[in-house]
């Protein structure tokens, strides 16, 4: 009850004694508050509500937030929660088994021998179907590919069946999927026949698309392996021949030379050099050698591509026919379809007429053999690997798309409409304080930048203690270190001192007595679980995969009797990805109203740095990093600048690694606010410096064409009201605007922003000591955080599974681990300080500022070795078989 409350009911029992006040006093207040009780007038409407929202929600707990909000707008008083909660589940029951019974009425007795086909078992590998589908892909070789060709085909037999879902939203196919997924064969077997039979369909329908998608990469990445294989042939072959080079710079030489001492008689120098030319094996061989050696000049590697194209170029067409690529820019696609005609023809020269106007100089000097009166013969097969080459390239910048794709799927259709663009731009433009127009836009950069230079020449007029110059030019000066205090170290080892010991399982377990992250988990259906002991087995499951042991270790040496398969199925069927980091966000929320926090660091900061992380060799997502120099795949974070974990992803290497920089705060529904994100070197990208300023986020990691900034002013923030809006994630935008994708306009744009914000940066760089210490301190707490990582996963790093939604999981599973520890320090320290205060001894901020929650000294992360003297063996041992 708030005050306002209590004052009307204060004022009302002055002049009522009855029994019967309560109630008038409750009519009383919703009266003044404009509230209505909820009755069945307002049942209906919240039923009606339902009605429109059951077919895009998946979970009771939406459904439920959804009810509430609608009778807050409706101005009715609360329901109790199980009346509401029967409402909503009534309501999503009625309208799922409508659905059972419109597709179980579709299905055709063919249709029924389909379907039923996944589920038998066969003899020679005992999987089914139905698990066979869910299998990871491989490496993209030619059996993988092929394999992955024939699983496509069999989807595609299931076209008809997939009709009958096209009045089913696709959130709610989804859904299904995620049910049918979740499944082990004898469980899908266990459920209603028409259940059973809808979620295989919605199965069948999400899998041909992962199937699709999963060629497209396998095609991209085969594709990029043969040209990394064409230039490891081109430098072995450098190194072979650097003979023959030698011997033709020689052989020039020497027609340099009889050129000038014969230059007076004609008949002599055509003497001499025809015998020169004889010696060397005549005049044909030496342009043969010689347009031989100059193919591979200028790091010319695309001749060695034939090599791998022999035995890769087949499947990779096959892939090209089934991925039904499509554009707004039809040229290259245009000339494919020209090429398909001569592709089984017995030529090795094409004569007909190709766009070609997208390939460079060095392509085409490969491709074509022979222009004659305009007509053009090209090289066949060195025409199929770059057009192959060039759609490997659009798929990736996004300027191609896939039909029926996931993750090639058309990102324009996520943006805004132009109707919607006019009417949220006003209102973006004023949450943010920008300009209105691309004009008045480019005006406020300059002037921005002009008087930021013109105070950064000021000052360095004056101050000269932050830099120096010498003969190689301008240094800044390093930070001074912080000094040794030897009273603050004293203090800091009491506190360590008095820090009980805890074993990490009772660590979980204490903390989600205080804040209940457990309940962040609920099995797929969101329902229930049924499981007996649901919260010891949420944290023995996160236990056994955040340390990285797995499930078999876990429970052989777990004294509470967990099987390896119910282990298993909690990771499978009740732990997503989505509620991982609903649980990391009450661990944050709960830890950022410590006090403690607060001296720690700056709330509204966050720290982004990626970390190398091991995978099994025969994968599809691995590569050999050339930075972190193994293999496998790179763990993202962004922790705050307090020490918390905000967010994770799991990213293949060979991806510019600051296109998720911003992903983690666009998708942060924490209680931290985070405005400012410190990153290392890969944060230097200047697509997401221009991004990240229209998003209202400083980034701290030359511009030349301002027309750009100006056009394309409003098409940039049609972008970010799309990604406000939640209809795309940053990523997804930065992938199309990186390397892949240089050449479209929006890229140029966003990176001339960018280039501003970069160069407004680094001035303050420069400038501001305190800012570079700052950012030196925080991109130190997430080297600290990785290390901290690498101490909790003490099962080993490598990620054996080749799902990448497992391998995303295996890191947060890590990182919510990493939380909860932090969550137990923050509490022991805040208790440990309170008692050392209360005994008389100071505190001070800077010893406070000088702890941190990653201290492990106090944590028995393998539990207690207990020996047991009273398990006492017979003495009498058998030594001799029983014959």
């Amino acid at each position: 009850m708030d005050n306002k409350e209590k004052d009307i009911v204060d004022k009302k029992l002055i002049f009522t004694t009855s029994t019967r006040s309560y109630e008038r006093i409750r009519e009383l207040i919703r009266k003044k508050r404009g509230k209505f009780l909820f009755n069945k007038e307002a049942e209906v409407e919240v039923l009606q509500y339902l009605d429109e929202t059951t077919p895009t929600m998946s979970h009771p707990s939406d459904l439920l937030n959804a009810s509430v909000e609608k009778i807050l707008d409706l101005n009715f008083t609360f329901p109790s929660f199980e009346r509401l909660s029967l409402l909503v589940l009534s309501k999503r029951n009625e309208y799922q088994e409508n659905v059972y019974n419109a597709v179980y009425r579709s299905i055709s007795a063919h249709n029924f021998t389909q379907l039923n086909s996944l589920l038998v078992v066969q003899n020679e590998n005992y999987k089914s179907e139905f698990t066979k589908l869910k299998e990871p892909p491989n490496k993209p070789n030619l059996s993988n590919i092929h394999e992955w060709i024939g699983r496509y085909n069999n989807l595609y037999a299931f076209q008809e069946v997939f009709l009958f879902l096209k009045n089913i939203p696709f959130t709610k196919i989804k859904q299904f999927y995620a049910e049918a997924d979740a499944f082990e064969l004898s469980e899908i077997l266990d459920t209603t026949i028409k259940r059973r039979y809808t979620l295989l369909i919605c199965f069948l329908y999400i899998k041909q698309m992962q199937v699709k998608d999963t060629l497209i990469e396998m095609f991209i990445k085969r594709v990029n392996k043969n040209i990394t294989n064409a230039k490891n042939k081109l430098e072995e072959y450098k190194k072979e021949h650097r003979r023959n080079e030698e011997k033709m710079l020689q052989l020039q030489e020497q027609i340099f030379t009889i050129s000038i001492e014969t230059k007076n008689n004609p008949s002599l120098h055509h003497q001499k050099l025809h015998d020169l030319y004889h010696r060397n094996g005549g005049l044909a061989y030496l342009k043969q050698r010689n347009q031989f050696l100059n193919q591979f000049h200028n790091d010319n590697f695309y001749p060695y591509l034939l090599q791998s194209h022999k035995y890769y170029g087949k499947a990779l067409r096959m892939i090209i026919d089934k991925a039904e690529i499509y554009s707004v820019n039809e040229n290259l696609l245009n000339d494919w379809k020209k090429f398909k005609r001569f592709r089984n023809k017995r030529t090795n020269t094409i004569d007909e007429d190709f766009d070609l106007s997208y390939l460079t100089k060095k392509w085409l000097k490969v491709i074509i053999i022979s222009e004659d009166n305009g007509q053009i013969s090209y090289h066949k097969k060195h025409l199929e690997i770059a057009l192959m080459y060039y759609l490997s390239e659009g798929l990736q910048s996004f300027d191609y798309f896939a039909k029926g794709s996931l993750e090639y799927a058309n990102t324009d259709e996520y943006l805004v409409s132009d109707e919607e663009l006019t009417h949220e731009l006003p209102i973006i433009i004023q949450d943010l304080q920008l300009p209105e127009n691309g004009k008045q836009m480019v005006l406020h950069l300059q002037k921005e930048m002009k008087d930021k230079i013109f105070d950064f020449d000021q000052h360095f007029k004056k101050e000269t203690s932050s830099y120096y110059r010498d003969d190689k030019g301008f240094h800044l000066k390093k930070s001074s270190k912080r000094k040794r205090n030897k009273e603050v170290e004293k203090i800091q080892l009491i506190i360590k001192q008095k820090l009980q010991k805890h074993n990490l399982l009772d660590m979980m377990n204490r903390v989600n007595h205080h804040v209940s992250f457990t309940d962040n988990f609920q099995f797929i259906t969101g329902t229930l679980s049924k499981t007996k002991d649901p919260i010891s087995n949420y944290i023995y499951t996160l236990f056994a995969y955040g340390v990285n042991i797995g499930p078999t270790y876990m429970s052989s040496h777990c004294r509470h009797k967990i099987s390896q398969r119910t282990l298993s199925r909690i990771n499978k069927q009740h732990i997503s990805n989505e509620n991982l980091q609903k649980a990391m966000r009450t661990l944050i929320n709960f830890t950022q109203s410590f006090d403690i926090i607060k001296k720690w660091g700056n709330q509204a900061t966050a720290v982004a740095d990626g970390t190398q992380i091991p995978l099994l060799e025969n994968n599809m997502f691995g590569e050999r990093h050339i930075r972190y120099g193994g293999y496998g795949g790179i763990a993202y974070h962004h922790i705050s600048d307090t020490y918390i974990a905000l967010f994770s992803k799991f990213i293949v290497c060979g991806i510019w690694e600051a296109i998720y920089i911003l992903d983690g705060l666009i998708q942060n529904q924490s209680s931290l606010e985070i405005k400012n994100i410190h990153a290392d070197t890969q944060g230097q990208n200047e697509p997401v410096f221009g991004l990240s300023y229209l998003l209202g986020i400083e980034l701290m990691p030359r511009i030349r064409d301002w027309k750009l900034i100006e056009g394309y002013y409003h098409e940039m923030l049609r972008i970010v009201i799309s990604i406000k809006k939640g209809r795309v994630i940053p990523s997804l935008i930065l992938k199309k605007l990186g390397i892949h994708g240089r050449k479209t306009k929006i890229y140029k744009a966003f990176r001339e922003l960018g280039r501003v914000q970069r160069t407004l940066f680094l001035i303050d760089f420069i400038r501001n000591s305190a800012l570079r210490s700052n950012i030196t301190k925080s991109t130190t707490k997430i080297e600290s955080f990785n290390s901290f990582c690498d101490w909790i996963t003490f099962g080993g790093e490598q990620i054996k599974s080749g799902d990448p939604i497992e391998q995303e999981k295996r890191v947060k599973y890590t990182i919510l681990l990493a939380n909860i520890i932090m969550a137990h320090n923050i509490i022991d320290l805040t208790r440990v300080i309170n008692e050392l205060k209360e005994d008389g001894l100071t505190i001070t901020d800077e010893m406070i500022e000088r702890l941190n929650p990653y201290m492990r000294e106090h944590i028995r992360i393998y539990g207690e070795f207990v020996l047991n003297q009273d398990n006492i063996p017979n003495k009498n041992i058998d030594k001799k078989l029983i014959i």
